[in-house]
């Protein structure tokens, strides 16, 4: 019947098999840790680094302007955490804390 239907068996027998319903994908990449590690060896966990962000919002010049890319900078300097901008970009989705990006103006 499959050579008049022109149809490979791999096909017809793959059809049959049942699928199965809401299955959750596999998380890609590696786990995250949830700590970093300074180049001194100190560990920081990102619990303290999310409240050290929340009070750099709190202040004024922080509120309108500064991404993650220049609070990378302010952590380093003042509270020294060497972080990865790619993990304060991470932890500022997570907690909210990102500012709205500019659009361009026509």
């Amino acid at each position: 019947m499959l050579n008049v239907c022109e149809i490979s068996s791999s096909t017809w027998y793959d059809y049959k098999k049942e699928k199965p319903v809401n299955i959750k994908p596999k998380p890609r990449g590696r786990p995250i840790p949830g700590y970093t590690v300074n180049p001194d060896g100190t560990v920081v966990m990102d619990v303290s680094v999310v409240d050290a962000i929340k009070s750099y919002r709190k202040k004024p010049e922080f509120m309108n302007g500064g991404g993650y890319h220049k609070l990378k900078y302010y952590l380093r300097r003042d509270f020294n955490y060497f972080i990865n901008h790619k993990k304060l970009y991470r932890l500022c989705k997570t907690h909210k804390l990102l500012l709205p990006t500019n659009k361009k103006k026509d």
